[in-house]
């Protein structure tokens, strides 16, 4: 599944980092920022560590964080998210932006087989890239429109100063911590993540430092996050962590129906 952040210029809390890859994710961590430059750098890998990020000079309002939970493609760090890719618009501007993902990509397997076929890529490309590796080939080469995705779960384009995050299913949770935005797949039920805006299947969301602004979708619904008790439990053998959800806990080998978690406002 993976788990992605997008942390406010400064962000030094490595014991969330540490708890979304404990979560959902332990093959490989990786983060993008800007430069002193203005230039969109990517740092990742199998080995890198979350206590890395905090040596980061990040130039931009934002930061972007994604750990790997290997779902399709060599474990490795090619493989390792985000991406770097690119956008073309209308009047052919090329802009570059970072992609990370999470979930499994339904379309994968189809679009690598025709890439292969039609050679453009490699054998050994085909066998080892993972689906959010060929998502990003297929953004830069034929744009984001030659992508269904529409069953894959959050994936966010990353700018630096902005991030836009596409919510087909699956998790993505907002937080005002300390006077800042914080945005991620989930959050610890303690650390003073009190209260979570969840948002809702099928949004897509701008963010910038000053907060959020949906573009597509619902408002995000208000939940309380104390009640978190069971997210481990259910985030491996039920269906995530969004309120309004079924939600599940293992008991004697079985799924066992629970009431979500937190009110609905």
């Amino acid at each position: 599944m993976c788990r992605i952040a997008v942390l406010p210029k400064g962000f030094k809390d490595v014991t969330l980092l540490n708890f979304l890859e404990k979560e959902k994710g332990g093959h490989g961590n990786g983060f993008s920022y800007v430069d002193e430059e203005g230039k969109l750098q990517i740092v990742k890998g199998v080995k890198m560590e979350n206590k890395e990020f905090v040596k980061l000079e990040n130039a931009a309002p934002l930061a972007l964080y994604h750990t790997r939970l290997v779902s399709a493609g060599a474990k490795d760090d090619d493989n390792t998210q985000p991406f770097f890719t690119s956008e073309i618009t209308d009047s052919g501007k090329v802009i570059p932006f970072v992609l990370c993902h999470n979930g499994t990509w339904g379309g994968y397997d189809d679009y690598a087989k025709i890439l292969w076929t039609t050679g453009a890529i490699t054998w050994k490309e085909f066998c080892t890239w993972s689906d959010t590796h060929i998502m990003a080939y297929l953004i830069e080469t034929r744009g984001i429109e030659s992508l269904g995705l529409t069953d894959s779960s959050v994936w966010v384009r990353y700018y630096g100063d902005s991030a836009i995050v596409h919510v087909k299913s699956g998790d993505f949770q907002a937080i005002k911590k300390d006077g800042a935005w914080i945005y991620a797949s989930e959050f610890p039920k303690t650390g003073g993540y009190e209260k979570v805006w969840d948002f809702a299947k099928g949004s897509i969301i701008r963010i910038t430092a000053k907060g959020h602004k949906i573009m597509h979708g619902e408002e995000p619904s208000y939940v309380d996050n104390k009640a978190f008790a069971y997210t481990r439990t259910y985030s491996e053998y039920g269906q995530g962590t969004a309120a309004g959800l079924k939600h599940y806990i293992w008991v004697d080998g079985k799924r066992v129906p629970v009431t979500p978690y937190g009110n609905t406002y």
